[in-house]
Parts: structure tokens; sequence; C-alpha cells
């Protein structure tokens, strides 16, 4: 996701050039949510548009802004001026692979299985290191009975996606399950 080296997330391990990396993905997922929940919450962001412009602004590639806008706006279900709640955990769950395709390449989309982005997702809420590192653990057990967690990464599975209650109801316009 791009997070820039020295922002103190649990979990960094040092910068791979700007940004940090992290030792395990449910850290660098926990990260860009505990951002998507700042973002809204100290700054009220709650766009597309007034998100990417603080989390990855025209200024850093003005030659990607409008492409990378247009992707986490479709895949959102929204307009780039539309208000969704960025703090919800079922917009997450369409931001974070969102931001993972665009920032890493769009093979990496979908290369995180829903398991994974809803342990770094339910993270969020954690500040203690061992306790996310358990989240990961529980993860990692399932692997290792031989239940894959990684979702296929294929252009069939990449395409607009939109958060929905379960209900189906769409999540633009900060509309929430209830």
């Amino acid at each position: 996701g791009n997070i820039e080296r020295g922002a103190g997330f649990i979990g960094g391990i040092g910068p791979q050039g700007r940004y940090d990396t992290f030792d395990d993905p449910v850290f660098g997922i926990r990260a860009i949510s505990r951002l998507a929940d700042t973002y809204a919450t100290n700054y009220g962001i709650d766009t597309p548009r007034e998100f990417l412009s603080r989390y990855a602004p025209r200024s850093d590639n003005p030659d990607s802004f409008d492409n990378y806008l247009r992707q986490l706006s479709a895949d959102l279900g929204v307009s780039p001026d539309e208000e969704i709640d960025f703090t919800n955990p079922a917009v997450k769950k369409v931001l974070i692979p969102s931001i993972i395709g665009f920032e890493q390449g769009a093979e990496f989309k979908n290369y995180y299985s829903p398991e994974v982005i809803d342990a770094g997702i339910e993270a969020t809420k954690l500040e203690d290191a061992e306790k996310i590192r358990s989240l990961g653990d529980g993860i990692a057990k399932f692997e290792e009975r031989g239940i894959p967690l990684l979702a296929a990464s294929s252009a069939s599975n990449v395409g607009p996606q939109s958060p929905t209650t379960p209900s189906g109801q769409l999540l633009g316009g900060r509309r929430t399950p209830g």
C-alpha cells in the first residue's frame, strides 16, 4: 500500500526506499485501515477524491492520479465526489485491495484472501503487536492444513466491486449496514 516510512505503524520493519515494509501482511493491511479511520475521523475525508488526495496526492505522481481515482471510485462503486464512510469495514474490504492493486500492480489486487483482509481490518482495533500477530498466526494455521488463503490473482477476478451490506445495499452515500 506504500505507507510512508517513519509513520510508526506496528509491524513496520524498515524502509524499502521511501516506503515502509511490514513483516506480515496483516500489519500492512492494518496500517491502511488505520489511515482510512484517521482520514475520516480527524480530517473529515468522505469521498474517494479527498481520500486519494491525502493518501497519494497528485503531486506524488501527476501522471497516474486520475487513473488511480477512476480505479478507486469504480471499485468502491461510487463517483469520485460521492460520500462514503471510510471507517466502515465493508468499505475497507474493497478499499484496501483496490489500493494494493494500484500501488503494487493489478495482479496484486486480489492477492490477499478475504480472511487476510478481514484480519488486517480487525487488527485496526488492537494496539498490541502480539495480539495482532496472533490474528496472522491463526491464518497461518489454515495454510498449514492446506487451506489456501491467498485469493487467485487473474484478470477474471479483477474488476469493479461495490461494497454492500449483507442484504446487498450499496455503501456509497455514507449508507451503512444497520
